[in-house]
This record gives C-alpha cells, sequence and structure tokens, in this order.
C-alpha cells in the first residue's frame, strides 16, 4: 500500500520507458502529485495499475495504464492525469455520481493526454438528474478524439443505476470528452456517415429509434 498524504510522491527511474507497477493500493489525498519519470532524459513514465486498487483526488504526471480497478475520490472526487490513460480490457472504472458538480458531486478523470478505452464502467448514482442533464466522466483535454469505448456500452448506450438512466457519449463535452446524459431522450451528433463508432449516422438512427 503506497498512500500518498502529507507531501509529493516523485518516483525517478533511468532510461527512456520508466514504469511503476503496484500490486497492492496506491492512495491519492486531495492536491497532492505522484510523479513518474526520468530526468535523463526527461520523460514521462507510466504507472501500472495491475490487480490494483487506485484511488484519490491528487494529480499524476506519469501514463496511467489501468489494468486493475480506478476509483477517484473517497466519496465523489476528481484524478488529473498529466498524460495518457489506458484502460485495458481487464481494467475497472468505477464513478460515482452524487450531484451535478465534477470532483464534489460526481467523479471525474481529466485527461491531458489521449484517452484509449476498454473494460469496464461502473456508474454508482444516488443523484436525481434533470431531464437531459450531463455529467462529463471524462475530460479529454487535448484534440484528440477518444479511442474505443467501454465493453459493452457503444455510443448511445445506457446505464442505470439509483433509479436514474444515462445515456453514454464518446464525443460530447468540448466534442472529445465522455459524458453521461440523462438519458429520458436521445441526442447524438452525426460526424460522420459510416455504419458504426461515434458520431456516426448508424449511432444516429440507433438514438432515434431508441425513443421511438
Amino acid at each position: 500500500t503506497i498512500n500518498v498524504t502529507g507531501g509529493d510522491l516523485a518516483v525517478n527511474q533511468s532510461g527512456t520507458t520508466p514504469t511503476f507497477t503496484n500490486t497492492g493500493t496506491i492512495n491519492i489525498d486531495p492536491m497532492r502529485v505522484f510523479t513518474l519519470g526520468s530526468s535523463s532524459p526527461a520523460v514521462a513514465g507510466t504507472l501500472n495499475v495491475n490487480s490494483t486498487t487506485f484511488f484519490g483526488t491528487g494529480i499524476i504526471n506519469a501514463n496511467v495504464a489501468n489494468a486493475g480497478t480506478i476509483n477517484p475520490g473517497l466519496s465523489p472526487g476528481m484524478i488529473t492525469i498529466n498524460g495518457n490513460y489506458t484502460q485495458a480490457a481487464s481494467g475497472v472504472l468505477n464513478m460515482e455520481i452524487n450531484g451535478a458538480t465534477p470532483g464534489s458531486g460526481f467523479d471525474q478523470l481529466d485527461v491531458n493526454g489521449q484517452v484509449t478505452l476498454a473494460g469496464t464502467l461502473n456508474v454508482a448514482n444516488t443523484f436525481t438528474p434533470a431531464v437531459g442533464q450531463t455529467f462529463r466522466i471524462i475530460d479529454n483535454d487535448l484534440s484528440d478524439s477518444v479511442s474505443g469505448t467501454f465493453t459493452g456500452l457503444p455510443e448511445g448506450s445506457t446505464i442505470t443505476s439509483g433509479g436514474a438512466t444515462f445515456r453514454i457519449r464518446y464525443a460530447a463535452g468540448d466534442g472529445n470528452d465522455v459524458v453521461l446524459q440523462e438519458g429520458s431522450t436521445c441526442e447524438t451528433i452525426v460526424t460522420n456517415t459510416n455504419d458504426s463508432g461515434t458520431g456516426s449516422l448508424r449511432a444516429a438512427i440507433n438514438c432515434a429509434n431508441s425513443d421511438a
């Protein structure tokens, strides 16, 4: 178990691809920073979450490869990743929705890098959202699109938790964020004429049919 509580933790390794793998639990307290990298040359490393639970509300200066479980916050909270976020098929992302504000009302990953998704998304909701209300669970701060989807959750599919139904969007927010939208109505933006995938004409047709 690693607890980053009273200060920040920096792990510096030599080489061009530094990695850090933990098989226990990592907890980062609010405003604390976990940095993984190499000072010679100066590169960001990769934090491997393997068979591990990672939770907290701090800042990670590293790429994150999630093949375990990530729980932002100890209750709703926000984890900022200054690097790429990659979730493997075995990875689990647990998100809470208890209100309307990111970081305090609902969980959020703030990713300053590329986002690649697979694996499981679990949503625990105790909030009653307004019709069409949105919750940006992954704030993808770069201009690149989200790659992949959570397993069994293609664009526009629904998740039910705590008496509410949410539709998942992978090209929402400012166009490349992962958003849960209160799902009593279905809306999607067409960005291509493909027969499948985020922003496709097929996704819009499926969305319309679900409201019919």
